[in-house]
């Protein structure tokens, strides 16, 4: 993913001492292997980059082992490709408020098995599914009025 010159500061809070830490990173394309901001506590290195706003989920780091991702309030759009190939989720909880899910959303997320898409989701990107081995169902709202 390539990042406009309006979401180049990336911003993360340490889940252990609660700090905001922030990197300008310009424009270059971004991974999450190849990307790391650490707290100066020594204690937490950066797992999700979202926008300097925070309204934008950008990228998940993909490795991470956990099984469950509950974005938080105040995101309102899933970058294309934010959790691809994230093997480990099971389980993604996505807030009311959220309106966009991007491309490749979700691509290859390969143990996914629930995802809960709420009543403000209006557009859903191409493939944002795709290659989710383990999701055999989806409940897609009514306010949803574009796919792909």
């Amino acid at each position: 993913m390539v990042l406009d010159s309006k979401q180049t500061t990336l911003a993360y809070r340490c889940p252990h001492c609660g700090a905001g830490v922030m990197s300008v990173v310009g424009l270059f394309s971004l991974s999450a292997d190849m990307l790391k901001l650490k707290c100066d506590c020594g204690h937490s290195e950066m797992t999700v980059v979202y926008s300097k706003d925070g309204k934008i989920l950008i990228q998940y780091a993909i490795g991470k082992k956990d099984t469950y991702f509950k974005i938080p309030e105040g995101v309102t759009s899933i970058e294309k490709d934010a959790f691809w190939y994230c093997n480990s989720l099971v389980s993604i909880d996505i807030p009311a408020g959220v309106t966009t899910i991007g491309d490749g959303a979700f691509y290859a997320c390969s143990s996914l098995t629930s995802i809960n898409i709420p009543n403000s989701v209006t557009s859903i990107g191409s493939s944002a599914f795709s290659a989710c081995s383990s999701l055999t169902s989806i409940n897609i709202p009514n306010s949803v009025t574009s796919i792909g």
